[in-house]
């Protein structure tokens, strides 16, 4: 698993792109973390736990943030 400061790093570079699941499998590998996408009609994942990124989606599927399992 990456350290916590190179997938923020990575993660800040997905910030404004749209969501897809090549991207998702891509980000997956690179961290060693699970990726899920909320909103835009995305279920809610109920794992909290903070080993998994949540990237935060809008209406329009372009990913506007990230959080870790909060």
């Amino acid at each position: 698993m990456q350290d916590l400061m190179e997938t923020e790093t990575l993660l800040n570079t997905v910030i404004g792109q749209p969501y897809s699941v090549p991207l998702r499998a891509q980000l997956e590998a690179r961290t060693g973390r699970p990726v899920r996408p909320v909103g835009a009609g995305f279920y809610n994942p109920h794992d909290l736990g903070p080993h998994r990124i949540r990237l935060n989606l809008r209406e329009d599927r372009m990913i506007e943030s990230y959080s870790f399992g909060e």
